[in-house]
């Protein structure tokens, strides 16, 4: 979520976990693990992350949300980020569906 990545502090990026983790506080306050893919852990390094704080700051959800559309956009795809999430959640489910139900 575009509100998440936009108030993801540096304290909440575990590296050195195997594999590495974010710890996301999503709405509602509920806090969870997701695993960070290592390309994303390349691009955090090179984005430049900051000793302390906001990893992205200045960056409000409304701002993420056009910066990642913009990238999306540039990538060839037709798709807003939230669009995405769905996207991904139908192809797990019907990945989950595959495996188990056949």
């Amino acid at each position: 979520r575009c509100a998440e990545i936009s108030t993801l502090e540096v304290g909440d990026i575990r590296e050195r976990h195997d594999p590495p983790v974010v710890l996301v506080h999503g709405k509602g306050g509920r806090e969870r693990i997701v695993p960070l893919h290592p390309d994303a852990v390349v691009a955090l390094r090179r984005h430049g992350i900051p000793l302390r704080g906001l990893v992205f700051p200045g960056r409000p959800p409304w701002r993420v949300s056009h910066l990642l559309r913009g990238h999306i956009t540039a990538c060839g795809i037709s798709a807003s980020a939230h669009q995405l999430r769905h996207w991904f959640a139908t192809q797990l489910l019907l990945s989950m569906y595959a495996q188990y139900c056949t």
